[in-house]
């Protein structure tokens, strides 16, 4: 076969869709994905969880399916997600590492204190929004809370607002940009002992049995969030990179996992899902 014909043939495989790129060096690697809501559904007042996992969360009213920032969303006007007690987050403890996203487009934003976006019943991982500046605030982790002044909020936006963090560092993103980040503390909890060693490296929490909450704090009638549209909401036992969290900001998660694994064992469930930007 000439040098022509083979360019020709390659061209035309690319242009029908029968070859395709192979993974990115920042794809994302289903396995550390722990839970995953893509709100396009709701079956008896309950989400599925995309992973396969078995965490399904329960919309508790008011709340509703809306347009979102891909496909569907859930419509928060006062209500919250719920995950029962599960082991979710468990195995954060053993890779020292999470990450927690969601997109977010508020229809009004606190006036006094907080409104929860994720968080789990310790109040050791979420991510919130605090008032009267409306920005980040964030437990990666630990109960040391964490805000950022600098970035605020603001309504009628969509955000893709990400925090995690490792043994060293918790970080915040929005939109793609790093808008704080922030050392970890030496100690767990403030109300315990410090360590005999205050230099030894911060530890990741193993809870066994949390719930999560989206929507709210950290219990059912904490921070509920006063008028919000969330969608794509995701927690890994990895802490992202930029570059992959660029990329989830670009296409989202569902998009991403396809075009980097079409076999894998969410390709079934996501493929049913047609994604759509607004």
């Amino acid at each position: 076969m000439s040098k022509n014909m083979l360019k020709w043939l390659i061209g035309a495989l690319v242009s029908t869709g029968l070859v395709f790129a192979g993974p990115s060096a920042h794809s994302i690697d289903e396995n550390n994905i722990l839970v995953h809501w893509s709100f396009d559904e709701l079956d008896n007042e309950m989400f599925k969880d995309e992973t396969g996992n078995g965490y399904d969360a329960e919309l508790v009213d008011p709340g509703e399916l809306v347009e979102g920032k891909f496909n569907q969303a859930v419509h928060l006007p006062g209500g919250f997600v719920k995950l029962a007690p599960s082991d979710v987050v468990q195995s954060v403890g053993d890779t020292g590492e999470i990450t927690m996203e969601a997109w977010v487009f508020f229809n009004e934003l606190p006036p006094a204190q907080w409104d929860g976006v994720i968080s789990d019943s310790t109040a050791q991982f979420r991510i919130m929004v605090q008032a009267p500046d409306h920005n980040p605030y964030w437990n990666v982790g630990n109960r040391a809370d964490k805000s950022d002044k600098a970035f605020k909020f603001k309504k009628n936006r969509w955000y893709h607002y990400v925090a995690l963090g490792d043994t060293k560092n918790s970080k915040v993103y929005i939109d793609g940009e790093l808008v704080a980040e922030a050392a970890q503390p030496a100690n767990l909890d403030k109300n315990l002992p410090k360590p005999p060693d205050v230099d030894k490296p911060f530890q990741m929490p193993k809870l066994k049995q949390v719930s999560i909450f989206v929507g709210a704090g950290e219990a059912e009638h904490v921070w509920r969030i006063d008028d919000a549209i969330i969608d794509e909401v995701a927690i890994y036992n990895k802490a992202l990179t930029e570059e992959e969290i660029n990329d989830l900001t670009e296409r989202g998660l569902g998009e991403v996992l396809r075009s980097v694994n079409p076999q894998g064992k969410l390709a079934s469930r996501w493929g049913e899902i047609k994604m759509k930007r607004h």
